[in-house]
C-alpha cells in the first residue's frame, strides 16, 4: 500500500513539475515576443517540442511565432496617393510624380505552418477559445471570408456542445457567461456587415441561425437575419423577426427603432409612428429626439 502511494505521490509531482516547466518556457516566449526576437524565439520552441510536445501553449507559442514570420515590409510606388504613403516623389519640373509607401505582406509557406499547427491544438484542445479565435483573426485578417464563417460556425457548435464552457491562455477558465460569447461572435459577424459585400449577408445569416438553434433568445442574432433582409429590401420578414426580438426585450430601442424604420420603408406609416412612439420613451436624450424628429416627419 506505501508503494503505491509512493507511486502516485511521484506521478503527480511529475505532472506538477511538467506544468510548472510548460508555464516557464511560455512566460520566457512572451518576452521575446514583447522584443520581436524571432530568433530566441525559434530556439526555444525547438526546446519546448523536446520538453513538452502536447502542451497546449506550445501550439499557440507556434501558431504566433509563424504569424510573425510570416510578415514583411515592402515598398509600394504608386500614382495616386494611398493611406500607406509616406513619401511624394517629384519630376524634374517639381510636379507630384508618384507616391512611395510600404505594407505588410504575408508569407504563404508560414501562413500554411499557421494554420497547420493551430489545427492540430484545436483537435487536441477543441474548448481552447483562444485558439480559435486565433485562427478566425488570421482568417479575417487575409479576408479569407468563407472559412472564416465556417470557423465562427464551428466554434458556435462547440458551445453548444460544450455547454459555453471554455478554456483560455494557461487552460485558465473563461468565462462561462452566454452573453460574453455571442459578443465575441457579434464582432466576427459585424467584420462581415463592415465590408459592404452584399454576398457576405449570407454568411452573417448562415452565423446567426446556427447561434439562434443553441441560444433561440439571443436578440442580437434575430437582429442580425432582420438586418440582412432589410438590405435584401424584403421588409415584411425583417418585421416578423424584429418583432419577434420586441417581445423577447421589450427595452431593446434599437430594436424598436429599426422595427419602425422597418414600417416607415414599407409605406405603413400608422405602424412606423406607433413603433416610433415607443422608442420616443427611452431614457436616451438622442433616442427621445431622433423619434420625435420621425414622428413629426411621418405626419406631414
Amino acid at each position: 500500500m506505501q508503494k503505491q502511494w509512493y507511486s502516485l505521490l511521484f506521478l503527480f509531482l511529475s505532472v506538477a513539475s511538467q506544468h510548472i516547466v510548460a508555464q516557464n518556457y511560455a512566460a520566457q516566449f512572451d518576452k521575446y515576443i514583447a522584443n520581436n526576437d524571432t530568433l530566441h524565439m525559434g530556439q526555444l520552441i525547438n526546446e519546448w517540442q523536446l520538453s513538452s510536445p502536447q502542451d497546449p501553449e506550445l501550439y499557440t507559442a507556434k501558431f504566433n511565432y509563424y504569424y510573425i514570420k510570416s510578415l514583411s515590409e515592402e515598398v509600394v510606388i504608386s500614382k495616386e496617393p494611398q493611406a500607406n504613403s509616406n513619401f511624394v516623389l517629384k519630376d524634374s519640373l517639381g510636379n507630384d510624380a508618384g507616391y512611395m509607401g510600404s505594407q505588410l505582406r504575408m508569407d504563404k509557406d508560414y501562413l500554411s505552418r499557421c494554420y497547420t499547427v493551430i489545427n492540430e491544438g484545436i483537435a487536441l484542445y477543441p474548448d481552447r477559445l483562444d485558439m480559435r479565435f486565433g485562427k478566425i483573426y488570421l482568417l479575417g485578417e487575409q479576408e479569407n471570408w468563407q472559412p472564416f464563417t465556417e470557423e465562427v460556425i464551428e466554434t458556435v457548435r462547440r458551445s453548444g456542445a460544450n455547454g459555453n464552457n471554455w478554456k483560455w491562455i494557461n487552460n485558465e477558465d473563461y468565462s462561462k457567461n452566454a452573453d460574453d460569447f455571442l459578443s465575441s461572435i457579434q464582432n466576427y459577424q459585424l467584420a462581415l456587415y463592415h465590408t459592404e459585400d452584399k454576398r457576405l449577408l449570407d454568411n452573417m445569416e448562415q452565423i446567426a441561425k446556427e447561434v439562434l438553434l443553441i441560444y433561440p433568445n439571443s436578440v442580437m442574432n434575430i437582429s442580425n437575419l432582420a438586418i440582412a433582409h432589410i438590405a435584401r429590401n424584403e421588409y415584411d420578414e425583417a418585421i416578423k423577426l424584429l418583432r419577434q426580438a420586441s417581445v423577447i426585450d421589450p427595452s431593446d430601442y434599437i430594436i424598436l427603432s429599426n422595427l419602425a424604420r422597418c414600417y416607415e420603408l414599407n409605406g405603413d406609416k400608422a405602424n412606423a409612428i406607433l413603433w416610433y412612439k415607443k422608442v420616443e420613451s427611452s431614457s436616451e436624450a438622442d433616442m427621445q429626439q431622433f423619434a420625435k424628429q420621425k414622428i413629426k416627419e411621418l405626419r406631414k
